[in-house]
């Protein structure tokens, strides 16, 4: 890729990964000095496989206090709002959030309100007011029990309300909300139930690849994704199946998701994940489902049109060095190796059973509503709405 030197880099977390980092939560309460802390956790699997006693043990080493919120699913504003009329003034002096992307975003709202007091929609972009963020965001440390989201290298806290006809999921945007550290242990991972594994992982994937696409790519993106996506597509296989306990490969595929959360954050994304969010709050289909659906017939639709409409494009050559990770022979031309990495997310698609998007209600007559909301985002290329329909309608 020609280097082109006009770009910027937002702040990247400190970054705790390998077996027993957990206890780095210790440490970090001491760096801030944080005596009262909010912890945001998942409704089941944190204490299903008891790691949350080991991490209490770390919190309250010191005498540290803590108070513990639930988050159930997809966190809509208006819970977000009624956890800062709670907390506000209460005395926290940091947050933890130990979960996935939905606790993460959650943490990352309360990290950012809980000071001010004032309603999420203050900040909401498009569909509240917008306001910038000027606030004092509490200290804010993730401990990711899921690998998918990126959240933990994210400045966004994606926010929503779930209806058919007025759903919506929008986020708080800030370099303020990136988080201040993050923790990748292998034994939080290695519990990890096999779809969330799959669903969560190829959301990861998605963010990966998108980014590395990505029009607004430039050569720190284009390195930092790369090497998530070099240790993402030799073990994520491993990591759904018969090395799914083992805590390494866990995290290889852990670190593979916080690179593609820089990725997102520096170089934005394409038509998959500007279909999705759309999507999920129309439909109440989880992110990692609707990525997982259709990221193959994004690939596929995104080759034909490159190569029918502009077959200089540098994100061939981009497909072709991913492709090459599925398949090390040095024989074949690019565009073997493109049809490589399109075929394998098509395998992957039908090996680890990713649902239709009908099993969630979505119908033919949804297509054009979804394809009129649809945002390309920094795809390497513009697609007609015929294309966008196409590859939403291969999915249903």
């Amino acid at each position: 890729m020609p280097f082109d030197s006009k770009f910027q880099i937002s702040r990247i977390p400190s970054l705790h990964i390998g077996e027993g980092k957990v206890k780095e939560i210790y440490n970090w309460l001491n760096l801030f000095k944080i005596k009262k802390v909010l912890v945001i956790t998942g409704k089941k699997s944190i204490d299903v496989n008891g790691k949350f006693d080991l991490i209490e043990k770390y919190i309250t080493k010191d005498n540290t206090k803590f108070e513990r919120v639930i988050c159930e699913g997809e966190p809509t504003a208006s819970y977000a709002d009624e956890l800062i009329r709670k907390f506000h003034g209460a005395g926290f002096e940091g947050v933890i959030s130990i979960g996935g992307g939905s606790v993460i975003d959650l943490g990352k709202a309360l990290s950012a309100m809980i000071y001010l007091g004032n309603s999420v929609m203050d900040h909401i972009e498009i569909i509240g007011k917008g306001f910038p963020y000027k606030g004092v965001k509490l200290p804010f440390l993730v401990i990711p029990t899921t690998s998918g989201t990126g959240g933990e290298a994210t400045k966004n806290a994606v926010l929503g309300k779930f209806d058919k006809n007025n759903g919506y999921k929008m986020s708080i945007r800030d370099e303020k909300l990136i988080p201040d550290s993050v923790i990748v242990d292998g034994d939080l991972l290695t519990t990890l139930p096999k779809k969330i594994t799959i669903y969560s992982g190829f959301d990861s994937f998605t963010q990966l690849l998108e980014s590395f696409l990505s029009k607004s790519s430039n050569e720190f993106t284009d390195a930092i994704v790369w090497s998530g996506l070099k240790n993402f597509v030799p073990n994520f296989l491993s990591a759904c199946g018969k090395s799914a306990n083992d805590p390494k490969v866990r995290e290889y595929i852990g670190y593979a998701s916080f690179c593609s959360g820089i990725g997102l954050t520096n170089a934005d994304l394409g038509i998959v994940h500007g279909l999705a969010n759309n999507i999920g709050s129309k439909f109440s289909i989880p992110h990692g489902i609707v990525c997982s659906s259709l990221m193959g017939s994004a690939q596929k639709t995104n080759f034909e049109a490159l190569i029918n409409r502009d077959n200089n494009n540098y994100a061939l050559k981009k497909m072709s060095k991913v492709g090459r990770l599925f398949h090390s022979s040095k024989e074949f031309e690019d565009s073997d190796y493109i049809n490589i990495l399109t075929e394998k997310i098509e395998e992957w698609t039908e090996l680890l059973d990713i649902p239709l998007l009908s099993n969630y209600g979505i119908k033919d007559k949804d297509i054009e509503n979804l394809v009129d909301k649809a945002n390309i985002r920094e795809n390497p290329i513009h697609l007609t709405k015929s294309e966008i329909g196409s590859l939403i309608r291969n999915r249903i």
